[in-house]
């Protein structure tokens, strides 16, 4: 045997055997060393995409998994703020490379405002991204039912030519300090339409009144237009005329409603709501609130930014009473489907009086001088708001 050799072998050994020993001491030992803990997943909801009337494209990122693997992610949506997984959610099959996911969201229900938050998972525990909201599009009627309006053009509210050859007034007192503004712009779907832009700060901005048009006791009258709206705050939460069939006080006789019907938009649901106005005694502003006069004859969640198409049918009429053959009424089209009215709201000293398919409502229509149409956005819920209105394609026909 040879010692010499087997020596060398055995301190070889232990030499190897050391620094193995101290890399391995000094690794565990390290005190400048700091293991990060683990914590739940950062992720991120971002834009709603393709939205239907039942259907809508969710998409999310990670944007960090809190040091352990993603086991899961999703989304969750709700009619109601913060929705959590407890209630409707959906895994999506697999993140990219990027961390993004995205899912189709199925089922919803048409014109309705949803919530939604991405999430994810791991085995720390669950995270939920911030919250976007979006609006399911409404359900189109299967066939356009206007065809049963049978009227003559009188009027056509002509972007082309200079506000005061088509309407009587823009009205914009209250303002300020503040400068609304009506302008015709090029539309991508209607061509040239009016812009109506209501600052913040600004209580009002309305087109008001067809030119060289006052209606007649008796006559039935169709306003027709297509319509659609933008606020910029979108935190924005409270209500505001966007049209009026207003009163003008005069020596006619006395202004018992302000207004016997309008359209309401709320900014925090997105409902736009027909509201009729019963007639006060002897003026609208004596006896009981205006609102207990107030009847909500229909409601729609619409999404700002997109098109609506609106036909209000009007039978002028100033009686006062409940026989339904002299009585004044309103029949309504949205989006080419007449609209069956439900009161939602009445007042506790006024009802309006429905037909028996409950398209007609039975209500009185002339007060004061006169009435007449506004259009745009008009109340103190508007005050704090930058609020764009956009009309297009406005007629008025007389059967």
């Amino acid at each position: 045997m040879d010692f010499r050799n087997t020596s060398k072998l055995m301190l070889m050994a232990i030499f190897v055997a050391g620094i193995f020993h101290a890399c391995k001491k000094s690794k565990s030992t390290n005190p400048q060393e700091v293991i990060p803990t683990p914590t739940i997943p950062t992720v991120q909801t971002l834009e709603t995409l393709n939205i239907t009337t039942s259907t809508a494209t969710a998409q999310g990122k990670v944007t960090a998994s809190g040091g352990k693997n993603i086991s899961e992610s999703g989304f969750c949506w709700d009619t109601l703020a913060n929705p959590t997984i407890i209630k409707s959610h959906l895994m999506a099959s697999s993140n990219d490379d990027a961390g993004g996911f995205s899912k189709t969201l199925e089922n919803l229900k048409s014109d309705k405002k949803y919530y939604l938050r991405a999430y994810a998972k791991n085995e720390v525990g669950i995270a939920y991204g911030n919250e976007v909201t979006f609006s399911t599009k409404q359900e189109q009627g299967s066939t356009d039912d206007t065809s049963s309006i049978v009227a003559t053009q009188i009027w056509y509210g002509d972007p082309n030519k200079p506000w005061r050859d088509v309407f009587t007034n823009f009205n914009t007192e209250d303002n300020g300090g503040t400068t609304p503004t009506l302008t015709p712009i090029t539309d991508p779907t209607y061509g040239k339409v009016w812009e109506v832009f209501k600052p913040a700060g600004a209580k009002r901005a309305e087109i008001s009144r067809i030119k060289d048009y006052s209606p007649t006791n008796g006559e039935v009258i169709y306003i027709s237009y297509k319509w659609k709206i933008n606020i910029r705050q979108k935190d924005a939460t409270n209500g505001f005329a966007v049209f009026q069939w207003k009163t003008e006080d005069g020596n006619k006789g006395p202004d018992r409603q302000n207004y016997p019907f309008n359209l309401a938009y709320n900014a925090g649901s997105g409902n736009l709501t027909l509201n009729a106005y019963g007639p006060g005694t002897p003026d609208w502003t004596e006896g009981s609130s205006i609102n207990n006069r107030k009847n909500t004859l229909w409601n729609k969640v619409v999404p700002q930014d997109q098109w609506q198409s609106i036909i209000i049918g009007i039978k002028i009429s100033d009686y006062v009473g409940t026989d339904t053959t002299q009585l004044g009424y309103i029949e309504y089209w949205f989006n080419g489907v007449k609209q069956p009215f439900e009161i939602t709201g009445a007042g506790k000293d006024y009802r309006v009086i429905l037909s028996a398919d409950k398209k007609r409502a039975y209500h009185r229509t002339l007060d004061g001088n006169t009435t007449y149409p506004k259009w745009g956005a008009y109340g103190e819920g508007a005050r704090n708001y930058d609020v764009t209105a956009y009309v297009a394609d406005l007629r008025l026909r007389r059967k």
